[in-house]
């Protein structure tokens, strides 16, 4: 008898419980790590979900406030929130459009810093 099976054989374990007993944590160390890989995916994917909402609820990059203004100063005296979001989408569309033409021009012109003489020009073919 070697000296770990007689160590095992005081503890009242023979080396088939102690062989038990190792499969069975090395069981419970295979799920862990299963349970581990499926908790982080479920957690990046929980992630993923709310940036998507996040990004859908806060589509426009425009702040409204500043939109409501301009539109009071434009003399209306009340504004239905409903306006002041279609004049934000307006806005930012119209927006995007002049950014798109005046990089495409700031890439013809064999640039990549878009200038003001390119937003001038974009906004005046778009008008």
């Amino acid at each position: 008898m070697e000296f770990h099976e007689h160590k095992l054989k005081f503890m009242g374990l023979s080396l088939i419980d102690v062989k038990h007993m190792l499969m069975g944590f090395l069981l419970l160390l295979e799920i862990a790590s299963d349970l581990k890989f499926k908790l982080r995916f479920r957690v990046k994917y929980i992630k993923e979900i709310r940036q998507s909402f996040n990004w859908v609820r806060d589509m426009t990059e425009l702040a409204k406030a500043p939109v409501a203004r301009l539109i009071q100063k434009a003399g209306a005296k009340r504004i239905s929130a409903a306006a002041v979001e279609k004049m934000v989408e307006l806005a930012e569309e119209y927006i995007t459009k002049v950014a798109r033409r005046a990089v495409e021009l700031a890439k013809h012109a064999g640039r990549v810093t878009v200038k003001e003489e390119d937003i001038k020009l974009a906004a005046e073919e778009l008008r």
